[in-house]
């Protein structure tokens, strides 16, 4: 099947598989055995006990090594890093904590996630200050005379009539949403393709490597920003926010071979948050601190200024760690399935997307509306809701790069305050009632946004707003990714995983679109940003008929019972190794 990522990295916790032989390398670790260590891949060895003195040998854990593991063992080091350049890798290892062991590739996605932050958040500054260009030249026009730059303002905030400007068929303030839904609609269609040749050719890598320097190229192109190019620059910040989701789904590809172990997964997954979220927040803060330094003014040129800072910074970011972890430490990977005979690379996706969703349909009803809830979830939302906020902010409230890159460290310093209400929801509660909760409080919020900031004078009630929603996302999104894996049937989750990605972006052209439709038509944009609200409504209705959190496992547990055969095959070879343990143990 095809494995997919989501814009906004969170907890994603996989996977073990049960189709898989118990072959392992001879290493000790300090678990605990367990029936479902056991059934991950767990077998008996002997060994020595740590506090006695006696020779008798008693049984412990043996760990089977991850898909990650055996390629770098397989490596043939010809494109090893020089010791002069290896330091930049100190701050970026992460151990495993089954084995201790600081995996290259571990290092690679870490690097990466420090990487990505920066380029997403990149978009804020340039998005903003495209459309004060967009206003400007839809200015001129109306005009019919070129005006000095230092005498174009940033218009908006209501100083302006908008309405009757007209830039290349659209208004100036529709472009930014415009061009987002464009990128959803073209990304909900290849998403299956994309998937397949991840998934089902041998080309994982290549595709990595190829998005990841896509990326530094076209942040080094956008730093031509100006008069002139700005919709040229705009065009390759629409191919940008493609190339970073296809870059995204390659990069969680990998996530799951760094270990067959919930505990090494989750491990890997937060300290890579934590990464990704010190380099955005250093990022923000570097742009604002230059911005403030050259006493940056609330004019066209000075905003032209802050975006080519922005992203000449992101540049500086992508070329180092995405270059030096995609050249020295990913590796690549043999096709984990074949393509069928009946079927091609351009069709073996969307068969697989309507066969796993028929059976979800068909056997388990939790799993069918939590799909129903991801179409109108927040999960679309990181790259097309960004266009739609920026447009908000830049248009209607009149921020300038400098506003929004503070509302922009609100929300990020918040996310951490989020992420620990979640865990004590998903811990105190279950992950299914964290969720509700979260959403539901998302859309409430969501919901003030017209009734607070009603206009250009309240302008300062956005840092409010950011701090809050800071903390939804950070509640929500590790709630759902706890869900998820929670519910996913045992022995199907790469399947699973990448049908929750698929539904998670196949509507996310949708808010963009309304936004641009009723932006167009001149509907204030005060009533246009709350749409958000009512998809986050609908999402958490929908969580409302996946019934009890205890009902939804007992309906994944029965996935066990339609193959017992396998778990059979498990529990036959298990207990073999270990009565033949037992035997090695009698005989010394």
């Amino acid at each position: 099947f095809f494995f997919f990522g989501t814009r906004e990295p969170s907890t994603l916790c996989c996977t073990y598989s049960l189709f898989q032989d118990l072959t392992v390398h001879n290493c000790r670790t300090s678990l605990t055995m367990s029936d479902t260590n056991a059934e991950q891949g767990a077998v008996i060895e002997m060994g020595m006990p740590p506090d006695e003195g006696s020779p008798r040998e008693i049984p412990v854990l043996k760990r089977r090594p991850s898909r990650s593991e055996e390629a770098e063992d397989a490596s043939s080091g010809r494109l090893t890093p020089p010791k002069f350049l290896s330091w930049i890798e100190i701050p970026f290892k992460v151990a495993a904590p089954t084995s201790g062991r600081e995996l290259m590739e571990a290092t690679a996605w870490s690097m990466d996630s420090a990487a990505r932050g920066p380029l997403n958040q990149a978009g804020s500054f340039v998005g903003a200050a495209l459309l004060r260009l967009a206003i400007a030249e839809g200015l001129e026009k109306k005009c019919g005379t070129r005006i000095a730059s230092e005498n174009l303002l940033c218009y908006g905030a209501g100083s302006q009539d908008l309405s009757s400007l007209n830039v290349y068929g659209f208004n100036p303030s529709s472009l930014l949403s415009f061009f987002a839904a464009l990128v959803g609609v073209v990304t909900a269609i290849t998403m299956p393709i994309i998937g397949a040749m991840i998934d089902r050719t041998t080309h994982r890598k290549a595709v990595g490597a190829v998005t990841a320097w896509l990326l530094v190229i076209l942040a080094g192109v956008q730093l031509i920003i100006s008069r002139e190019t700005w919709f040229t620059v705009l065009i390759l910040e629409s191919i940008g926010g493609f190339v970073l989701l296809v870059h995204i789904y390659t990069i969680f590809a990998y996530l799951p071979d760094l270990s067959y172990y919930e505990e090494d997964i989750s491990h890997y997954t937060s300290r890579f948050n934590i990464r990704q979220f010190i380099s955005q927040t250093v990022y923000v803060a570097i742009v604002v601190i230059i911005s403030e330094i050259r006493n940056a003014q609330p004019n066209i040129e000075s905003q032209i200024r802050t975006a080519r800072e922005a992203t000449g910074i992101a540049f500086a970011f992508a070329f180092v760690f995405m270059g030096y972890s995609w050249t020295f430490l990913f590796r690549k990977r043999h096709a984990l399935h074949v393509v069928p005979d009946d079927t091609s690379i351009f069709t073996t996706g969307f068969k697989s997307v309507g066969v796993t969703t028929k059976k979800i349909w068909k056997r388990y009803r939790a799993l069918k509306f939590l799909m129903c809830a991801l179409l109108f979830s927040p999960e679309a939302g990181a790259g097309v809701i960004l266009s739609v906020a920026v447009t908000f902010m830049t248009v209607f409230l009149g921020l300038t790069a400098q506003q929004i890159g503070f509302t922009s460290l609100c929300m990020l310093s918040c996310n951490v305050p989020g992420s620990m209400i979640s865990k004590f929801m998903c811990s105190r509660i279950n992950p299914l009632q964290s969720y509700r909760l979260g959403l539901l409080f998302f859309s409430i919020v969501s919901a003030l946004v017209p009734v607070v900031l009603s206009g250009p004078d309240k302008k300062n009630g956005i840092y409010g707003f950011a701090a809050v929603w800071g903390i939804c996302f950070g509640w929500v999104y590790p709630s759902q990714r706890v869900l998820f894996c929670t519910l996913i049937p045992k022995g199907q989750e790469f399947e699973f995983m990448g049908m929750f990605a698929f539904y998670g972006q196949i509507l996310g052209w949708l808010i963009p679109t309304i936004f641009t439709i009723m932006n167009e038509n001149g509907i204030s944009m005060r009533w246009s940003v709350s749409i958000t609200a009512y998809f986050l409504f609908l999402s958490w209705l929908f969580t409302l008929m996946m019934g009890s959190y205890e009902d939804a496992l007992a309906q994944v547990g029965n996935e066990e019972a339609v193959d017992p055969g396998r778990s059979r095959a498990l529990e036959k070879e298990t207990q073999k190794d270990h009565n033949s343990d037992e035997g090695k143990e009698a005989a010394v």
